[in-house]
């Protein structure tokens, strides 16, 4: 177990790491750690001699652990998405992940991921952050869209922009765009958080675009093309 705001240590170096679900177990060498927050651990894992696959983790803080929401939420996103793929990873299901910690690792027992953790397996993609700065008008039209049928679904993400730019949200090498990371995401919320989310979303997307991008995506999307433009307006 670890503490609210401790960060377990991992290995360094590759490690292993054992899946399990009710019906299959595998024990699959971690390649690197991609992420690690209090709320979850990110895991790049070879899955076979061809496939890489993304574990995401979330560490017991607790002995009850009472606080489960981050996975049962994504979980659920995920799964509602499996019906429309490209809004974000392929989803293959939840499993059970230990950390196997070699024989001569050194990092103290206490400090220690310790036992089995709820986890999700998802589709590893080669990919970087949406940012202002590879932004291009067929990848805000992707961002946009696949938000709004995130919406559609009736998913709220929770967490889709910061006072810069948007958040968790991947360009791929194909010019191709995935919403990540649900662990904030609403379910069956009043319609009204829906349309301000969708909102800052695309008036964060058209004031990252130059003009005339600005202008084609603006009006194609009904919204007002000011540089000064705000959801709050």
């Amino acid at each position: 177990m670890t503490s609210d705001l401790e960060l377990p240590l991992l290995p360094k170096d590759r490690f292993q790491l054992f899946l399990k679900t009710p019906f299959k177990s595998w024990t699959l060498t971690v390649e690197r750690i991609i992420k690690q927050r209090p709320v979850a651990i990110v895991l790049l894992v070879r899955w076979n001699n061809t496939q890489q696959r993304v574990v995401k983790l979330y560490p017991i803080r607790s002995e009850v652990w009472i606080d489960k929401s981050a996975f049962l939420r994504e979980r659920e996103a995920y799964k509602s998405l499996e019906s429309s793929p490209g809004v974000a990873p392929r989803y293959f299901g939840q499993c059970s992940a230990t950390v196997i910690y070699p024989p001569e690792c050194t990092i103290p027992s206490q400090k220690r991921l310790k036992g089995p953790q709820y986890a999700i397996v998802l589709e590893y993609l080669d990919a970087e952050d949406l940012m202002p700065e590879n932004l291009t008008l067929d990848a805000a039209f992707m961002a946009a869209e696949s938000f709004r049928t995130l919406h559609r679904l009736g998913i709220h993400h929770g967490d889709s922009a910061d006072h810069v730019f948007l958040r968790n949200i991947i360009l791929l090498k194909n010019g191709e765009v995935r919403w990540l990371d649900f662990e904030r995401a609403g379910f069956h919320i009043p319609k009204g958080f829906y349309t301000n989310e969708r909102l800052e979303v695309e008036y964060t997307l058209m004031k990252a675009l130059r003009m005339p991008d600005r202008i084609r995506f603006g009006e194609a999307l009904g919204l007002t093309v000011r540089p000064e433009t705000s959801v709050a307006e």
